[in-house]
């Protein structure tokens, strides 16, 4: 089955005019060539389009289905040069963006719904996948962005932050510095059992922990690798925890948070990707972010 984009438009000005001569006039053609046309489509297709009479024609049964299809080619077909020329523009195609849980509490929602206004006919897919496995995937070409804690390796990897947000103390309800009120100082928590990470198969959210006590202050109690984790395990009293300030958004019933007093080592969320991306909505992503982010 063969037939032109000239054949459809012709049979779809003949089937709303209703009348060959009208619709050769509408097409600026002769009437003779606008039946070739369609005779030739006919050919094509199989069956016969129109019922033909004296005073015009009517579509058949076929034809009514097949008008319905040859609306949307034609439509598919105008619309395609001008979705070529915004794909190739980065105003539109698509990036695959893989993101650690922890994102999920203070990043991807906003992020996300930012990209969505600046680049409305971008798809963005979303996966979840740990640190070490979005690095990977990022190498492998499976992703094209990733939402990662630092560090990330410079060498094959690009980043940029894009969030930042200070420690605070997880407590058990009924825990003697959960009765304070305020801010509790880093000195309190010396001696205090503490949920250790090894978030991601890292040591990041661990170093900045001992970083705020000092390592001869740390007293490590359970070893974890989820944020969720820690926060069951202070509800069941096996040590408090120091966590990223969106964890409190999980609200853990038995579970009290609070700040630290004065400054706290900062956990930070970059997004990351190929230095060699060829993706040009990813390279439009990556200017956005970079300019929205600028001190």
């Amino acid at each position: 089955m063969v037939y032109t984009l000239a054949q459809l438009r012709g049979f779809v000005a003949v089937a709303e005019h209703g009348h060959f001569g009208r619709a050769a006039q509408s097409l600026l053609t002769s009437q003779p060539s606008l039946s070739r046309q369609v005779q030739g489509l006919e050919r094509a297709v199989g069956v016969s389009l129109f019922e033909r009479g004296p005073r015009g024609v009517q579509l058949t049964v076929a034809g009514h289905v097949f008008l319905r299809d040859a609306r949307r080619i034609l439509s598919l077909s105008e619309g395609a040069p001008e979705t070529a020329r915004r794909v190739a523009a980065g105003r539109a195609g698509r990036i695959q963006v893989a993101f650690i849980s922890a994102a999920a509490l203070s990043t991807l929602e906003p992020l996300l719904t930012e990209i969505s206004f600046e680049l409305a006919q971008l798809e963005v897919a979303l996966v979840e996948l740990s640190g070490a496995e979005q690095l990977q995937a990022l190498a492998d070409g499976r992703i094209d962005l990733g939402l990662v804690r630092p560090p990330v390796p410079t060498e094959e990897f690009d980043a940029q932050a894009v969030h930042a947000e200070p420690l605070i103390v997880a407590l058990p309800v009924g825990h003697h510095l959960a009765e304070k009120d305020g801010p509790i100082a880093a000195d309190d928590l010396i001696d205090e059992p503490i949920l250790e990470y090894a978030e991601d198969g890292t040591d990041y959210l661990h170093d900045l922990c001992v970083r705020l006590l000092g390592s001869e202050n740390f007293v490590a109690a359970q070893r974890v690798s989820q944020l969720s984790t820690a926060l069951a395990l202070v509800r069941a009293r096996r040590g408090i925890a120091l966590v990223p300030r969106s964890a409190a958004a999980m609200r853990f019933d038995g579970v009290i948070h609070r700040e630290v007093a004065g400054s706290s080592p900062l956990v930070t969320l970059h997004a990351c990707w190929r230095r060699d991306t060829m993706n040009p909505a990813l390279i439009n992503v990556i200017a956005y972010l970079r300019a929205r982010l600028q001190p």
